[in-house]
Order: structure tokens, then C-alpha cells, then sequence
């Protein structure tokens, strides 16, 4: 009897160690898939989505930087102006044309950006031709003359009676440091 038990241990040991190997390797084996899956996951995100988001990020500037180069020629007027523009615009149609390459699948979000991208640069072209044309360009020189006017008038007659009221006080180094920032002040708002 003594030999039973002592088989009964040994086969109870036995299957003990088995199922224990089993439930490592069943342990390690969904391990593995799993890091494999994140290691493909994380390939495919790499791979295709991050070019996407940086490219649109670019995108995102270039859209800033030709806003800001239409801004720089409506404020200045100057030829040079227009044309960084008109490079920028030309830039911008380029990265929109190449999204299309770099994600086929969003057909529908590429061809709206560039219905967007179309209205934009017509819309640009109208309001620099008005900026051309004196004319076209009179109704929003008398809009502005009647909205900043009276502005100008109140902010310089406020900064005249600023002056006038330091000029007056006593020549404190203080007052005086005040006196000559109003007067730049002034002079730079005339301007």
C-alpha cells in the first residue's frame, strides 16, 4: 500500500508540475500574441496615421501663413506682399493636392478641403482686387473713416489732456518718465 500511495504522490506531483507548465506556456503564448498585436497596432500607427496628423498640422500653418500673407499686403499694399501671397496660396494647393496622395480612403474630407481651398483663393482675389481698385476699394475707406474717426478723435483727445495735466503737475523724474511715454504715445498714434 505503501507503493500506491507513494505512486498516487508522485502521479499527483507529476500532473501538478504539467498543469503548471501548461498555464505558463498558455500565460507566455497570449503574452506574445498580445505584444505582437500592440507591436502591429503601433507599426500601423506609425506608419500610416502620424504622417497624416503631421501633414495636417502643416497643413493647419500653411493655411496661417497665407491668412497672414493676404493680411500683410491689404495692410501695406505692397507688390512684393502680393506675391508671398500668391506663394503661399500656391503652397497651400500643393499640400492639399498631396494629402490626396498620402490618405486615398478620406476622398470625401480631401475634395471638401479643396472646395474650401477654391472658395478661399476666390474670395482672396475679389477682396485684392477691391484692395486695387479705388473705387470698389471707397465704400470701405468711408466705413472705416466713419468707424476709426471718431475713435481717433476721443483716444487723441484723451492723450492731449493726459499731457496737459502732467505738463502742469510738478517735474517730478517720475512725471516726467509718464510725460515723455504719452507724447510717444501720441505721436506714434497720429502716425
Amino acid at each position: 500500500m505503501r507503493f500506491d500511495l507513494a505512486k498516487r504522490l508522485g502521479l499527483i506531483l507529476f500532473a501538478g508540475i504539467g498543469a503548471i507548465f501548461i498555464l505558463t506556456a498558455v500565460t507566455i503564448s497570449l503574452t506574445i500574441s498580445k505584444t505582437e498585436s500592440v507591436k502591429n497596432h503601433t507599426q500601423e500607427v506609425l506608419e500610416n496615421e502620424i504622417p497624416y496628423v503631421i501633414h495636417l498640422m502643416d497643413l493647419e500653418s500653411q493655411v496661417y501663413k497665407s491668412v497672414n500673407a493676404l493680411n500683410v499686403y491689404l495692410i501695406g499694399g505692397d507688390m512684393g506682399d502680393r506675391l508671398d501671397f500668391r506663394q503661399e496660396m500656391i503652397k497651400l494647393k500643393e499640400m492639399i493636392n498631396s494629402q490626396s496622395q498620402l490618405v486615398e480612403a478620406d476622398y470625401k474630407t480631401t475634395s471638401l478641403m479643396k472646395v474650401i481651398y477654391h472658395k478661399y483663393n476666390a474670395k482672396a482675389k475679389e477682396i485684392i482686387e477691391i484692395k486695387a481698385d479705388y473705387q470698389l476699394n471707397f465704400i470701405g475707406i468711408v466705413k472705416a473713416a466713419e468707424l476709426l474717426n471718431p475713435l481717433h478723435l476721443q483716444f487723441s483727445g484723451a492723450l492731449n489732456s493726459l499731457i496737459d495735466t502732467q505738463i502742469e503737475e510738478t517735474a517730478e523724474s517720475d512725471r516726467r518718465e509718464v510725460l515723455d511715454r504719452l507724447i510717444k504715445m501720441k505721436n506714434s498714434w497720429s502716425n
